[in-house]
């Protein structure tokens, strides 16, 4: 070797890593030494897409949402509207029911009386009975019944005999104004005791027609009056 290739081998760049012992790379026997490729670089990651720009809806989708929508408001308001005129006529209708009287006065004459209603009753015996103004009293006296009426002499009515008690005119006011009259009849047909109780086919005979529950409060709740 000469002179000029040994300092060429010591000024040459240590390659071998530190603390570890250089090997020599043996290429397989009759090979040469396959040539080392150089380190892929990593690839960048993507970048995520960004999400395209709504599209804003035409003018007539926009104008027929806005109909839409109003038409949805004043379908509300309507409803509501309808609800409070309910609950008004409700109102009314309940505070005219707490203002209605009946008023019994002396008949008209000349009427006819049309429109009748059978009801069965109890009278409570010798106990004071108001219908219609009309206060009446049933006594017994063997088979027979005595109806005492308005402190007149009482009339003897014996089983399945039909009276005429009294006749008077009812006057229908709600709110202090009048909206309903009739005359009426009333007719006791005595069918025998019951009890300790007298009972009655009661019947109220009208010229005009009115609300049941008008008639109804002409009887009083103690003869327990139920449609015959």
């Amino acid at each position: 070797m000469t002179e000029k290739e040994t300092a060429s081998e010591q000024n040459a760049p240590d390659t071998t890593t530190p603390g570890v012992a250089s090997q020599p790379v043996e290429a397989p026997s009759g090979q040469p030494a396959a040539p080392q490729e150089p380190a892929t670089p990593p690839k960048p990651e993507p970048k995520p897409e960004a999400p395209p720009a709504p599209v804003p809806p035409p003018p007539q989708i926009i104008r027929e949402r806005v109909v839409e929508v109003r038409q949805e408001k004043g379908g509300i308001s309507r409803l509501k509207i309808a609800l409070a005129l309910i609950a008004l006529l409700a109102a009314v209708a309940i505070v005219g029911m707490l203002t209605l009287t009946v008023q019994i006065q002396n008949p008209d004459p000349g009427n006819a009386y049309p429109y009748t209603t059978t009801y069965d009753v109890h009278f409570p015996l010798a106990q004071p009975v108001t219908i219609g103004s009309t206060k009446m009293i049933a006594l017994t006296a063997e088979d027979e019944m005595i109806i005492q009426i308005d402190q007149n002499p009482g009339q003897k009515i014996v089983v399945g005999e039909e009276r005429k008690i009294s006749e008077r005119k009812a006057v229908i006011t709600v709110f202090g104004a009048r909206i309903l009259q009739t005359n009426f009849q009333i007719y006791l047909r005595y069918l025998g005791m019951d009890g300790n109780k007298a009972r009655f086919y009661l019947t109220v005979k009208r010229s005009n027609d009115v609300p049941q529950f008008i008639i109804d409060r002409l009887l009083p709740p103690e003869i327990d009056a139920r449609p015959a």
